[in-house]
């Protein structure tokens, strides 16, 4: 075989050796294995060796699956000594350090600890070395400085290095210890395949290109290499001098090629060249005519920049007429929209010219109702009964005023009609204005309501003090003894009524009533009295009785019973008894400890109170107990909504 076979055959074994990409990784960043590899492609003229950081929990199964997911390659073990093929991974061995040598492995036993054997740094220093640049370097994350002089070794032998971007590394945190600090590309895991990709393809076509290129090299060298060329005749040579007589031939081709084009040109050149002198000629005319128009431009500015000088001082006077005029529209509008008073402006033939933001509370506008007909747009009250109104204003120019009623929500207006003057005093429309008075109404309503009630309970309370007063001296014997008890109930039923007006409509609690009335008599809560029973308040009427009846049975118990003596003591208690219909409300009193009570000789008050009258106004049933211990007091009262306020009760 002839030196040129021998120079091509090897070229494609060169072709034919496969692009090395060494992979520098951390089993402690899996993730970036997992996305480097997910989205790998390899060719059958590419291998890839991956050395790794080894750590303690080492996961083979785990990473064997992680890079066998990768597209056209096979998973295989390096050994020493053995060729590296293409469209193979080859995983490291642990406690191994992995150099390239001649085109082969070089594995030996690493001497060092896991954390300070440099495996990325030795593979990519060897490829670097072996290939130059047809080398490519990888370095994903967690390597720390494992890495870094390999990725320099590869830059500066002309191959590529490539480092992970991590999304937590900002622009401060390279520096020289890192790869990603000198590498030529730093990315995400996931688009590092593709830069491998387009640099393989570029070192393919170099090597396309170079291999035409050293043919007729070749041929030439192996021609003229021990003397002149030989003759045509000769048969080894003849293939050689074919391929070069075919390589000058196509040059002279293109040469031809290109000097026709060339011819071609300069002549639509000077082609071009008459047409710019004719050309010229037409334009140096137009310079003329220029010339003269740009004379009379010149008179025609000076008389330009008078009138500019008088519409300069005619624009300053606008511009200060409208900044006033914008002013005073915003002091208006402001004006307008802080009174919160909803108003209308119509034109004579009531369309709408504008209208204020409180104005939708009572019409359906919005901006584009701008020149509708009032009598289109849909309002809450109704104004139909303003037509009249309206056009009465505009014949007489009188104002006019209505009080309109919204049928939805029961609101109340006062509804004000005034002409609409311009500054000229032209009559120009109306002016339609709703002030809102439903809360001046309703207080209105609430004061008339509030003052009845007054009357209505200033004429029962007279009523319940001439009935006390009545009673109370029907029932005494002496002045004093009638001062005492009339005192003594007065002050009970104003302590009642005090208790009434803290919250006139939430009734009024029966525990109050009881413990407010023990403790005017100095009853000692915990000690002389206890109170007891489940949440019930009375209707206001209701508790007046019944707080009569308590203060009955405590003065009882004070001059008689259980408070007249200092270890004497009451228990107040009361339930609902819902096993009647309707139910009721039991309220028992019980003495203590005090001396034993007689019945009394008569009836007076007190008895006649708690037996008719809780059974005339409550429906009540009273019976009493005169024991040994003293008074015992039980009262019945059926529930009903007359008598008690608590909802759930009063059915």
């Amino acid at each position: 075989m002839t030196e040129v076979g021998e120079h091509a055959a090897e070229g494609e074994r060169q072709i034919k050796s496969p692009l090395v990409i060494g992979v520098g990784a951390s089993l402690a960043a899996l993730d970036s294995i997992e996305r480097f590899f997910a989205k790998l492609t390899l060719g059958a003229d590419q291998a890839i060796v991956l050395a790794l950081q080894h750590h303690d929990a080492f996961d083979e199964a785990r990473l064997r699956q992680i890079v066998q997911s990768s597209s056209g390659g096979r998973l295989s073990d390096p050994g020493h000594g053995h060729p590296i093929e293409g469209g193979t991974i080859y995983l490291c061995p642990p406690a191994t350090i992995i150099t390239i040598q001649g085109g082969r492995f070089a594995i030996r036993k690493a001497e060092q600890a896991s954390g300070e054997r440099a495996a990325i740094d030795s593979f990519l220093v060897s490829l670097a070395e072996e290939r130059a640049e047809k080398s490519i370097g990888v370095i994903l994350s967690g390597t720390g400085g494992d890495g870094t002089l390999g990725t320099a070794t590869l830059k500066d032998r002309g191959g590529l290095a490539i480092a992970e971007r991590v999304a937590s590394e900002t622009s401060d945190a390279f520096n020289a210890n890192t790869p990603a600090a000198i590498a030529d590309y730093v990315l995400p895991p996931e688009d590092i395949p593709e830069h491998i990709q387009v640099y393989a393809r570029r070192l393919r076509r170099l090597e396309e290109k170079q291999g035409v290129d050293e043919v007729p090299a070749a041929a030439a060298s192996s021609l003229f290499k021990d003397g002149p060329a030989p003759s045509v005749a000769d048969d080894h040579s003849k293939p050689n001098t074919v391929i070069l007589t075919d390589h000058v031939e196509r040059l002279e081709s293109e040469l031809r090629a290109t000097r026709e084009r060339l011819q071609v040109t300069i002549e639509e050149l000077e082609g071009a060249n008459e047409e710019l002198k004719s050309s010229s000629e037409v334009y140096q005319s137009l310079n003329e005519e220029l010339q003269s128009a740009n004379e009379e431009l010149k008179t025609s500015r000076e008389e330009l920049q008078s009138v500019n000088e008088e519409l300069t001082t005619v624009n300053g006077e606008l511009a200060h007429r409208v900044q006033e005029l914008t002013r005073a529209s915003s002091d208006l509008k402001n004006f307008l929209e802080s009174t919160q008073i909803a108003t209308v402006f119509l034109d004579n033939d009531l369309r709408v010219m504008t209208f204020t933001p409180a104005i939708t509370q009572v019409l359906h506008l919005v901006e584009t109702d701008a020149g509708r007909p009032i009598s289109h747009i849909k309002a809450r009250v109704p104004i139909e009964e303003l037509y009249d109104d309206v056009r009465r204003v505009l014949r007489t120019l009188a104002s006019a005023e209505r009080e309109l009623n919204a049928p939805d929500d029961g609101k109340r207006y006062i509804a004000r009609v005034l002409p609409y003057r311009r500054v000229d005093n032209f009559i120009a429309g109306v002016v339609i204005t709703f002030i809102d008075v439903t809360a001046i109404t309703r207080a209105e309503e609430q004061q008339r309501l509030l003052l009845a009630e007054l009357q209505h309970r200033v004429r029962n309370t007279l009523g319940v003090v001439r009935s006390i007063a009545r009673r109370s001296a029907e029932t005494s014997s002496t002045v004093e003894e009638y001062a005492s008890h009339l005192d003594g109930r007065l002050n009970a039923f104003a302590r009642t009524q005090a208790l009434v007006t803290r919250d006139p409509h939430g009734g009024v609690d029966l525990e109050y009533l009881v413990v407010e009335e023990l403790l005017a008599y100095d009853a000692r809560e915990g000690e002389q009295m206890r109170v007891s029973g489940p949440k019930v308040r009375f209707q206001p009427k209701a508790a007046e009785t019944f707080a009569l009846a308590i203060h009955e049975l405590a003065t009882n118990a004070l001059k008689y019973g259980a408070l007249s003596q200092p270890s004497g003591r009451i228990e107040v208690s009361w339930r609902i008894d819902e096993s009647t219909a309707p139910a009721q409300l039991m309220f028992e009193w019980r003495e203590h400890g005090g001396p034993q009570v007689p019945p009394p000789p008569r009836k007076g008050f007190g008895t006649e109170l708690l037996e008719r009258t809780l059974a005339f106004e409550l429906k009540g049933q009273t019976r009493m107990a005169f024991n040994s211990g003293g008074l015992q007091c039980m009262i019945a009262i059926p529930l009903s909504k007359g008598s008690f306020h608590t909802p759930s009760l009063a059915n």
